[in-house]
């Protein structure tokens, strides 16, 4: 009997504990992270006796969770992905919810300036219209500064919600290092209290909420928590240690976030951000807020560059050029050093340029006489004198710096954000054109000249060859040695102020002639000069006038035969010379001259003056880009040829014109103040000085053989405006062929180009461009005069509104409406994309919660069977009890 009470004992106590079981399983239906529990029944061992083997009985072995770590983790997966889903599209649905408020658009705030541009184009004379544009300038600007406001509100949210979701994970690494340390008492995963496991799986799943993490399970169920999906030495918890994660702003990019391990101590950048809604965030920080801040700070960037470009070439009603109407001059801040000197920084976005987060510096050297931008970061420089452009910005600089003196300059905001108006007074808009052009009355063709366009003029090249080649330095002893070839030696900078330079041949001296011919009378009209030398004669006819007369034979003399053994130049209409380098003391054959004045009166030479001189073998030239000699000896055509080549910095339509060589005061190259004479009595050395400045680089060579001794100095770059060009006054002067022109400054009466024409092509200099609408006849001239200010001269605000539509100022994406349309578009498409990713991952995730319910969450159903079946097993057990105890009181009563 005592075997059957034991083994009804036995069986009471197992199905008690399988009862308690079933009951905790049922009492946790709804406790998150819960695992069912299954006990496990083993079978007690049997007694021997005899040949029978009898059993004992059965006891619970343990209580086992329903558990499936391949599940799990499916499981944790998908809810990284749907997590990081949810959060990119709550973000970005913000975003198109802000874009597509009506209040807030800046398609319509665009068109509303445009359209009071074109009320002032109407009536460019009245107060109303114009006062009317400039507050519809700065509500455009006030509607850029809206949507900049909500942008950043949302920049500020997403960085703050990833924070906080930050220090949450923080929080679930610290107790899950907690959750470790409990976990280690036991050496085996099985002896675990399954509440115990299931807090540490539940803490695991919260995390990948969060983040997408890898849970490396140890054989006593003690957990180590790597960031992403591998085990990547990047842990979130390592034993019973929990890393801190932090959050830092790109210092590049205050739009993206960069996570870190142990932020405040060895910070580590976060390799793997692959789920989670801290990824979700962040990814919509990088991808579509970066973007969208980025397309709307283009938008306006090319809006304020665009507009400010044809405003500042028009002119306002002062009669001056118009300046920025829009300004980006607070996206950076500039900070003065100690500065001496009053040298100022202006800062302006580059139209067509992403503006960069820089920290830079600016600093100015007086050896060089330029200013250095540095980024400090990257250490890249930038050098210049007057303007220099660096990440997206352009820095101007204006006034006189002294050595030493700096700037630093930091990014303070975004285009978008630091949009102004800048004009306030509506006298300043710039309506009228700066340019105007004419037909002259005399002209036989009925041709208009038509302004095709004008721009800014570019700025000359920087060339730096003068301060390479020379010393800056007058004295002699200061001298460089150059060689003489028919290369260019160095350039003297457009706007260089008060030059002077000598040049001396180092080896000896020989002698030189030179005979200065005066003739009785002008050549005029249909006359003829002409120059017998060496048996050949040199004749030119009668053209426009007695000096262009001259000035024909001297070119004649040169390119001919002539032109190998004498030097002829033209001084007046009546005045020419003819030098000879002589040798030691040989007296120069005379020529003869010959011709009439008005084809009946002949020509006679009334006076020959002969002068003996030093010739050095070497003589320094001086000479436009357009080939006009300033200074130095008449080429003759090989000279010509070997010089005036575009290698040598010449304009391609270069042609020699020796009009100004030598020639001083009004008879100078645009009435330069020029000096050709040494000042130094006894100073044989050649010597060319310049007062003042002239708006375009001079090119300078050393011809001759041997070596020359060139000593030089010169003062700054004069500050010019190099809208000014645009305002010079020149006539087209054609030619009688009608096939070549002649550009003409009217105020010095300086032929400062030329060039060959045909049919249907164009004439451009100083930044304008010219057509004509008909065929061109002999000697038709045209006239492109600088503008001053007309009261109806609308012609500006016509190339403001025509930037309405044009497509080319975005690389051909379309016009300012049709970018902020595909701009909002691709917001759209993100959205859609978001919400289709999101719907996607939450099936997926649907189906590995219901994969894991399947395998470990408690069904009442099942737990309602255990219960009847268990209770039937106790009840059962308990009857064997009572059975035998039945059975001892029945032996008991025996006897």
């Amino acid at each position: 009997m005592a075997d059957l009470l034991s083994t009804g004992i036995s069986g009471v106590r197992t199905y008690q504990r399988a009862l308690a079981t079933v009951g905790n399983n049922i009492a946790n239906v709804d406790t998150e992270g819960y695992n069912r529990q299954r006990i496990e029944i083993s079978e007690n061992t049997s007694s021997n006796e005899g040949s029978l083997n009898i059993g004992n009985g059965a006891r619970a072995v343990r209580v086992q969770r329903s558990y499936d770590s391949f599940v799990v983790e499916n499981l944790r997966s998908s809810q990284s992905q749907l997590s990081k889903h949810a959060s990119t599209l709550e973000y970005v649905t913000q975003l198109e919810n802000i874009l597509a408020d009506k209040q807030l658009s800046l398609s319509s705030s665009l068109d509303g300036f445009f359209s009071a541009v074109q009320e002032v184009s109407l009536s460019p004379s009245s107060v109303a219209a114009r006062q009317n544009m400039l507050n519809v300038a700065k509500a455009t600007v006030s509607q850029f500064s809206s949507v900049g406001t909500q942008l950043t509100r949302i920049e500020e949210d997403s960085y703050n919600d990833m924070k906080g979701k930050v220090n949450a994970l923080n929080q679930f690494a610290g107790q899950l290092a907690r959750i470790n340390s409990s976990l280690n008492r036991v050496n085996n995963i099985d002896k675990q209290p399954g509440e115990l496991l299931d807090r540490r799986d539940t803490l695991i799943k919260d995390m990948s909420k969060l983040l997408r993490v890898t849970a490396v399970e140890k054989v006593n169920g003690v957990v180590d928590v790597h960031i992403g999906d591998v085990a990547s030495g990047q842990y979130l918890v390592q034993g019973t240690k929990g890393s801190s994660l932090g959050v830092q702003r790109s210092t590049t990019n205050a739009d993206e976030a960069t996570l870190v391990l142990n932020p405040h101590m060895s910070p580590e950048k976060v390799h793997q951000l692959l789920g989670g809604s801290i990824t979700g965030i962040s990814e919509f920080r990088q991808n579509s807020l970066t973007t969208l801040r980025d397309e709307l700070d283009t938008l306006a960037q090319v809006f304020v560059g665009e507009v400010n470009k044809v405003h500042a070439l028009g002119i306002n009603a002062h009669g001056t050029f118009g300046g920025e109407l829009f300004s980006l001059g607070n996206v950076y801040s500039v900070t003065p050093g100690l500065n001496t000197g009053s040298g100022f920084v202006t800062v302006s976005a580059v139209p067509d340029a992403k503006i960069e987060k820089l920290t830079m510096a600016l600093s100015y050297s007086d050896s060089t006489k330029n200013w250095t931008l540095t980024d400090t970061a990257s250490e890249t420089t930038v050098s210049g004198t007057s303007e220099l452009t660096m990440g997206g910005i352009k820095v101007t600089l204006t006034g006189v710096p002294k050595d030493g003196d700096t700037f630093s300059l930091k990014s303070n905001k975004r285009p978008i954000d630091a949009l102004q108006v800048s004009v306030t007074n509506h006298l300043n808009i710039a309506a009228g054109g700066a340019v105007s052009v004419a037909r002259a009355s005399t002209n036989t063709s009925i041709s208009r000249v038509i302004l095709n366009s004008y721009s800014k003029p570019a700025a000359p090249v920087a060339d730096t060859s003068m301060d390479t080649a020379l010393r800056n330095n007058i004295s002699q002893v200061a001298a460089s040695t150059i060689t003489p070839s028919n290369n260019l030696a160095f350039v003297i900078p457009a706007n260089t102020q008060n030059s002077q330079f000598y040049s001396t041949d180092s080896g000896s001296a020989a002698a030189l002639e030179v005979d200065t011919i005066t003739l009785s009378a002008a050549v005029a009209s249909s006359g003829s000069v002409s120059y017998t030398y060496a048996g050949t004669t040199y004749t030119k006819a009668f053209d426009t006038d007695a000096a262009t007369t001259m000035s024909g034979l001297v070119a004649a003399i040169n390119a001919g035969a002539a032109g190998s053994t004498v030097t002829a130049a033209a001084v007046s209409g009546t005045v020419f010379t003819i030098t000879k380098d002589a040798g030691s003391g040989t007296q120069m054959t005379k020529g003869t001259i010959g011709g009439t004045s008005n084809g009946s009166t002949e020509l006679t030479i009334t006076t020959v003056d002969t002068t003996a001189g030093v010739d050095n073998t070497v003589q320094m030239q001086v000479f436009t880009r357009e080939g006009k000699q300033i200074y130095g000896s008449a080429l003759n055509s090989s000279e010509q040829s070997s010089l005036l080549t575009t290698a040598n910095g010449f304009s391609t339509n270069a042609a020699y014109d020796s009009t100004y060589n030598n020639q001083t005061g009004s008879n100078a190259y645009m009435d330069a103040n020029v000096t050709v004479t040494n000042p130094t009595s006894g100073d044989t050395r050649d010597y060319f000085a310049m007062a003042g400045s002239l708006k375009e680089d001079l090119l300078v060579f050393v011809t001759g053989s041997g070596s020359a001794e060139v000593s030089g100095q010169w003062g700054s770059l004069a500050t010019v405006d190099l809208r000014d060009q645009l305002r010079q006054n020149i006539d087209v002067q054609f030619a009688a062929d009608a096939s070549t022109y002649v550009l003409k400054d009217v105020t010095t009466n300086t032929n400062i180009a030329s060039g060959t024409f045909t049919a249907g092509s164009t004439i451009e200099h100083n930044g304008w461009k010219v057509s004509f609408d008909g065929v061109i006849k002999a000697n038709d001239k045209f006239s492109i005069r600088g503008n001053t200010y007309q009261a109806g001269d609308n012609r500006n605000l016509l190339n403001i509104i025509d930037l309405q539509g044009n497509k080319d100022i975005f690389s051909g994406r379309g016009d300012f409406t049709e970018v902020y349309t595909d701009v909002i578009g691709n917001l759209g498409n993100s959205v859609v994309q978001s919400a289709v990713s999101r719907d996607a991952q939450q099936i997926i995730f649907d189906q590995a919660q219901a994969k894991r319910d399947e395998t470990s969450a408690v069904s009442l159903d099942e737990e309602a069977a255990d219960l009847l079946r268990f209770q039937q097993a106790y009840q059962a057990s308990a009857q064997i009890i009572s059975t035998a105890n039945k059975l001892f009181d029945t032996i008991l009563g025996i006897g």
